[in-house]
């Protein structure tokens, strides 16, 4: 899911250019963080490994979405 975010966040910057990154940084904030709240809800059993080493769900979700926000900062410094 957040792969297609990415693709569409990818395919706003090249169309709009670098005028369009606070608005792509947002955008990809709030619906990674939507989707992965969606996907930790519908695979809750499987999460369980993490809350038992005392990980809340909302500290994972932080985690995950920001190392994807870096990593996606990091591609289009890269790849621009």
């Amino acid at each position: 899911m957040t792969g297609m975010v990415t693709a569409v966040s990818l395919a706003i910057y090249w169309q709009r250019g670098p005028r369009a990154l606070q608005f792509l940084i947002y955008f990809k904030l709030i619906t990674s963080a939507i989707l992965m709240i969606a996907n930790y809800r519908r695979q809750f059993p499987s999460d369980v490994f993490y809350l038992n080493f005392g990980v809340s769900l909302r500290l994972l979700t932080a985690i995950t979405v920001s190392t994807d926000l870096l990593l996606w900062i990091a591609g289009l410094i890269v790849f621009t």
